[in-house]
């Protein structure tokens, strides 16, 4: 028990003496362990007949103050001393409690930590501890890596209007990945479009003029629930090597993956735009420049995507003959007062210079979907039917009738010219050629 001996005998410039079991310990030296100033305290300051223990109440165990001149400048130092004393006191009595608290902590943080690990495993999996495969075909801006990644099953959401209403966000969360198309908002659509994110496949002329956008910026970049793994930039119809210097895109981009590097931004190389042109050709007979169209977003998330994932599920897609059997005021995105989906499709359809080909892809889908496992939901689609050759849509019909009637015409043309050389020669003369300058 730790008390104070005040006695009106002692001289006015002799320290005060802290006893422990009747054996007197200087105070200079618990000062020096707890770093504490030390204080002197005059004899006329306090006047005690006993000792008395000062801890808390130096008032309540007869310690009193002479009403003296100089009584008013020693109160701080004394008040001072009562809540060092306090202080001191905490320490030990947290000393003997060390024990029991530190495996009461631990115990609580180590079940905390388990619990979060299963909600963690249950609905966004830990890629750390699996084998991770790598795919070479897609660099990140800011560490110049390849892409690294393990899908066992995907989900894939696009950003049609058909996801209003279906309930299937809890549905879309519970995927190995999830990836979804350009900058798609979740906010305010979970239960129709989940929250989690994997993988945003970015059109390169989406990425600027989204991401410029501060609520678009913290949802996809910056927000912890929201914000997505990694960005894949397709950069459409460009199939060269993209000038990272003088292609705004790009340095965008790479400033955006060194400032945000919690989100792993990725450049698709360009042998992969290049497989997505090629895949095209092979599915309709007629090359992207041919047709003189450009290939969407959804096309490259397509492709993309069958390389990470041996199993996808597609919510949200229409099928190519919805717009044609059905005239459905679906809106083109979920997330915004848009225009209509079919409306949109049927007119980009036919145009002849520029534009997507929606609906012909929709059936080059339909088509992988025989010898792949692809899953279509929101809508369900048709039964899947296999079939040989290339896709037939009204697009491509008219392009192969265009096909064939330019044919023709070379060869009534070729015709024509052989016609004219042989009547020539026949009467003498020499026979026409024609030059191309």
């Amino acid at each position: 028990m730790v008390s104070v001996l005040a006695n009106e005998n002692i001289p006015s410039q002799t320290r005060l003496r802290v006893f422990s079991n009747d054996l007197r310990t200087g105070v200079d030296d618990t000062y020096n362990n707890f770093l504490l100033p030390k204080v002197d305290f005059p004899q006329d300051e306090f006047v005690s007949t006993k000792r008395r223990s000062f801890f808390c109440c130096p008032q309540r165990h007869g310690l009193r103050w002479t009403n003296t001149p100089s009584s008013k400048h020693s109160t701080i130092p004394f008040l001072l001393l009562i809540c060092y004393s306090c202080v001191i006191t905490a320490l030990f009595t947290l000393t003997f409690l060390n024990g029991t608290l530190t495996l009461g902590v631990k115990s609580l943080i180590s079940e905390e930590t388990t619990l979060r690990n299963v909600n963690v495993i249950s609905t966004q999996p830990t890629l750390e501890t699996e084998v991770l495969h790598q795919f070479p075909g897609y660099v990140s801006l800011a560490a110049n890596k390849s892409l690294r990644l393990i899908c066992n099953e995907c989900a894939v959401v696009t950003s049609s209007g058909h996801l209003l209403g279906s309930n299937a966000g809890r549905e879309i969360d519970q995927h190995h990945c999830v990836i979804r198309m350009n900058l798609a908002s979740v906010v305010g659509f979970e239960h129709d479009a989940g929250t989690r994110t994997t993988i945003r496949v970015v059109g390169h002329r989406n990425f600027n003029q989204g991401l410029s956008s501060e609520t678009v910026l913290r949802e996809i970049l910056v927000n912890k629930t929201t914000r997505t793994q990694m960005i894949i930039i397709s950069w459409m119809s460009i199939t060269e090597e993209v000038p990272k210097l003088t292609n705004k895109e790009y340095r965008y981009a790479f400033l955006l993956a060194n400032l945000y590097q919690d989100v792993q931004i990725y450049s698709a190389l360009p042998d992969r735009m290049v497989l997505a042109e090629d895949l095209f050709k092979q599915e309709t007979g007629f090359t992207r420049e041919e047709t003189k169209t450009m290939l969407t977003t959804g096309w490259y998330t397509m492709v993309f995507a069958m390389e990470f994932c041996p199993s996808m599920t597609v919510y949200g897609m229409a099928y190519e003959n919805l717009c044609s059997s059905t005239n459905t005021s679906v809106p083109y995105h979920y997330y915004e007062d848009s225009k209509l989906e079919c409306s949109y499709y049927n007119k980009s359809e036919y145009k002849t210079r520029s534009g997507h080909l929606f609906i012909t892809e929709k059936a080059i889908f339909r088509r992988w979907s025989t010898s792949r496992n692809i899953t279509f939901r929101y809508p369900t689609w048709p039964e899947k039917i296999k079939e040989n050759g290339t896709v037939h849509t009204k697009f491509l019909n008219k392009m192969i009738q265009r096909r064939q009637g330019s044919k023709r015409r070379r060869r009534k043309q070729h015709d024509t010219n052989r016609t004219s050389n042989i009547t020539g020669t026949r009467q003498g003369k020499a026979p026409v050629t024609k030059h191309r300058l």
